[in-house]
């Protein structure tokens, strides 16, 4: 297992999948990974809060949140 703060970048990307166990609470990890991104350069293209979009049509549901991020000169090859 790596570090959340942790650079994710080469021989750690091999298995392009990580599962991380951590002590925090999802939004307290959700309010720092913009800056943790932002500190590898690394766009984050949007973010949803699926619990808020429940709540806010009077459903509830458990907390679940969508970053997606990503380098552009990198996945656009990869893409085409």
């Amino acid at each position: 297992m790596i570090r959340w703060d942790t650079a994710i970048t080469g021989s750690n990307m091999e298995k392009g999948l990580y599962h991380l166990h951590v002590r925090q609470t999802v939004e307290c990890r959700i309010d720092r990974l913009p800056t943790i991104l932002n500190n590898l350069e690394i766009p984050v293209f949007s973010t949803v809060d699926h619990k808020a979009n429940a709540v806010s049509i009077g459903l509830g549901m458990k907390v679940a949140w969508v970053v997606s991020f990503g380098n552009p000169a990198t996945g656009t090859p990869l893409m085409r």
